[in-house]
């Protein structure tokens, strides 16, 4: 599915119509233009059509490497030549612990990207994402600088032989927003950086982040080295990374950019507040005055709705214009890098949406409808969905199909799953309630007998009904989208 794909081709386009466009500000919950549209053009097709420079500017997304030989994969080549690789080549992948080494994931991706020619940024980083042994309350420095050590140094001599890797990240999230070093917690279950235990120098900076910058330049000298960093626009954050990166230059240490990974959240309007925009314009320019490049790592956008409003929708879509805008205006400047975490549409635990799934997008003169012909298996399957092409005269076009099949599809197998596991909930259900509303007719030597089968029986019933309700939500979820493209298809044609 192109959805995700089609917001960044939209924004792309807007952007590239004007250097002046402005900025969309503010989070009031304006009217939606309900006329939308799709383009065919790729995103790295747009780029060349629009005499971009694509050896300092770059747009892409991250992968996964269980998506590789998937439909993501497929989605992903049509649309993108710069990738990174979501978690593979992290310590608590790689070299968790002393002595253990695992390859296989990293290996894969980098097997992709020279098999397509896809340039690349290996997200690496020595951070808090490190392995339980790592953040054992009782691990010496010694130990965890040898690990360190090792993995840095084998990541770095790798990624030095792979043509196809531009830039690595050494280290990530090494300070808090309110400017202090990211270090240890209690417990090896929590969010923490335990690298920062090693010790800090004589100038109060933490070992780890020069051991890391002298590993990487000495073993990787073919790859262009990225302090990365999270966080919104926090001052005294950046006055702190600012000052870090500084200072590993005047001691010798290569750093060649700058990342901001921009998880961006609706509740707290970053992309859609002047004065951070404006913020992070300034910094994107600290960055270029210093001979370093920006890069957006990882961006994404979290929505707290499920499903979204089409308002909500709508502030993402700004929130994503306005920071891939504030790129194009400066990439004169400089190499700057935007990179999307991930290319398809994920819901983890809480239910936050991270990437679009469908939003409405007002139509330019370089972003039109393109009408398709449909096969008569298209034109059946869109009739018993209420779409008679042929007798209510109505046009559809490929993105709006593709997202009609495709949540139809996905309905109907959740659906079916949860049918399946309800089915397989009621018998257990029903023997457990004849079983326990038995008892006291059952012989003394068998009640216990009853009592076990009846439990059992409940208890069986109800981790099926369980198993159930996410496939429940799936299919409500995945027919309201369906059904809501339907409706905008038949709203147009009328």
């Amino acid at each position: 599915m192109r959805s995700y794909l089609n917001i960044l081709i939209f924004i792309l386009l807007m952007s590239s119509c004007s250097e002046d466009e402005e900025i969309t500000y503010g989070v009031s919950e304006p009217e939606i233009d309900q006329n939308t549209g799709t383009s065919d053009n790729y995103v790295k097709d747009i780029l060349k059509e629009k005499n971009y420079d694509v050896n300092k500017f770059f747009v892409g997304a991250a992968l996964n490497t269980n998506q590789l030989n998937t439909y993501v994969e497929n989605i992903f080549l049509n649309e993108f030549n710069y990738s990174t690789v979501e978690n593979s080549a992290k310590q608590s992948i790689v070299h968790p612990e002393p002595g253990m080494w695992k390859w296989d994931r990293l290996d894969s991706y980098i097997d992709f990207i020279e098999r397509n020619s896809i340039t690349s940024r290996i997200h690496g980083p020595v951070g808090p994402q490190s392995s339980k042994w790592a953040k054992y309350d009782s691990r010496t420095e010694q130990e965890l600088m040898d690990n360190m050590t090792e993995y840095m140094t084998e990541l770095s001599k790798k990624l030095n032989l792979i043509n196809s890797v531009k830039w690595m990240d050494v280290v990530n999230e090494t300070i808090t927003t309110t400017g202090k070093w990211f270090g240890e917690k209690a417990g090896d279950d929590k969010w923490e950086n335990p690298w920062k235990q090693i010790g800090m120098n004589e100038d109060g900076v933490p070992i780890y982040i020069c051991k890391a910058f002298e590993l990487a330049d000495e073993y990787a000298k073919n790859v262009k080295l990225i302090f990365n960093q999270h966080g919104g626009m926090e001052v005294e954050m950046w006055d702190k990374v600012k000052e870090t990166i500084l200072y590993l230059r005047e001691k010798g240490y290569r750093v060649d950019g700058l990342g901001w990974q921009a998880h961006l959240k609706d509740d707290k309007k970053l992309s859609l507040n002047k004065n951070s925009l404006e913020y992070l314009s300034n910094l994107i320019d600290w960055a270029h005055q210093n001979d370093l490049e920006f890069h957006i790592t990882e961006i994404d956008y979290v929505i707290n709705e499920d499903p979204p409003t089409d308002n909500s929708l709508l502030r993402q879509s700004h929130g994503y214009a306005n920071i891939l805008k504030l790129l194009i205006s400066k990439r004169e400047n400089g190499l700057v890098t935007y990179s999307s975490w991930g290319v398809v549409d994920k819901t983890n635990e809480h239910k936050f949406l991270y990437i679009l799934i469908l939003i409405s997008l007002p139509l330019t003169d370089i972003f039109s409808q393109q009408d398709v012909y449909l096969s008569k298996r298209d034109s059946i399957k869109l009739k018993k969905l209420g779409i008679d092409l042929f007798q209510d005269d109505i046009t559809i076009n490929k993105f709006q199909l593709e997202n009609i099949v495709f949540h139809d599809r996905r309905y109907k197998i959740n659906k079916a799953f949860n049918i399946f596991f309800q089915a397989i909930a009621a018998p257990y259900v029903v023997l457990g309630i004849v079983s326990i509303a038995g008892i006291g007719r059952t012989q003394t030597p068998w009640r216990g007998l009853n009592i076990l089968i009846g439990v059992s029986s409940l208890g069986l019933g109800g981790a099926s009904y369980g198993v159930s309700r996410p496939f429940r939500r799936g299919f409500l979820k995945n027919k309201f989208q369906r059904d809501r493209i339907i409706q905008r298809v038949l709203d147009e044609s009328n």
